[in-house]
């Protein structure tokens, strides 16, 4: 038994390096928003900050989805010069910034240099007739 701790313990541990070593080509903190009039429907485009993978994405647009559920679609380029993964963080907020409605990811893999696409971060509650999207986090990775 505590031989199989060990080897779990141990393989967690490598895991964490592993993620903590892959996370030095992430740019944290990022923070873009994108603010939806009071109907919900964006206004598209956000300004970039940082630099980085935080210059890689941008909020397209922050409204209701067709089932009335928070998202926002971001656009994504890959502005580095090899292959990349990208792990994006959203938070979905009150108009006036004081509450946090809820929090989701995005991810994009194996997006090319000079490349672009469009992916949703969607969260399962429903949409007040007024919010914000944020950018919250950007990991950039890599691809194997």
């Amino acid at each position: 038994m505590k031989v199989q701790r060990a080897w779990v313990l141990g393989i967690v541990g490598v895991l964490s390096i592993g993620v903590l070593g892959a996370s030095g080509a992430s740019s944290g903190g990022a923070s873009k928003s994108n603010t939806p009039s009071a109907g919900g429907a964006a206004s598209s485009g956000t300004a970039a900050a940082g630099g980085g993978a935080s210059n890689d994405v941008v909020i397209a647009t922050c409204a209701a989805d067709d089932l009335g559920d928070l998202k926002a679609t971001l656009t994504v380029t890959n502005n580095s010069s090899k292959r990349s993964d990208y792990l994006i963080s959203v938070a979905f907020e009150s108009t006036d910034g004081k509450t946090q409605l809820d929090t989701t990811s995005a991810l994009v893999s194996s997006l090319e240099p000079g490349q672009n696409t469009s992916t949703d971060a969607v969260s399962f509650k429903k949409a007040p007739a007024g919010f914000t999207c944020r950018v919250t986090d950007i990991n950039r990775f890599a691809s194997t």
